[in-house]
């Protein structure tokens, strides 16, 4: 789900870019309008992927579930990945200007997550630069 959401920053920051190129943000709420055209569809995606991994017992990662306060931790831990999703694409969507661009680093950004942080393999083990720049993407704490 991690990575479902970080796919989905990307895509918004790609809405967003198109946006200021055609001028359809008003310039006094550029940051307001980039920031609700980025959470919008994050936190959607987000929400239903809580309910689908509240529904296959995911969510609490194979504990008891009856221990309410691991619960707690993990639907927080939750929330904090999404906030930070929706601040690392507002924060990037500063940084690129074109449509082309980003439509070039899509690829590349979400390639370069699978690969440094440990969703299949952990590269750290063999390569201790990979610990530090999976720190470059949301998902990596979570994971």
């Amino acid at each position: 789900m991690a990575i479902m959401l970080y796919l989905r920053s990307l895509l918004a920051i790609m809405d967003v870019v198109k946006d200021r190129e055609k001028r359809h943000f008003k310039v006094g709420v550029q940051l307001p309008a980039s920031f609700w055209t980025i959470f919008h569809p994050v936190m959607l995606v987000g929400v239903s992927g809580f309910f689908s991994l509240l529904l296959t017992g995911c969510l609490v990662s194979g504990k008891v579930s009856g221990d309410f306060y691991r619960i707690l931790l993990d639907i927080t831990a939750y929330i904090g990945l999404l906030l930070v999703t929706v601040a690392y694409a507002l924060m990037l969507s500063f940084f690129v200007r074109k449509s082309n661009w980003m439509y070039g680093l899509t690829p590349v950004l979400f390639a370069a997550g699978l690969v440094c942080c440990p969703v299949f393999v952990d590269l750290g083990a063999v390569f201790p630069i990979f610990h530090w720049i999976k720190w470059l993407f949301p998902f990596a704490f979570y994971l």
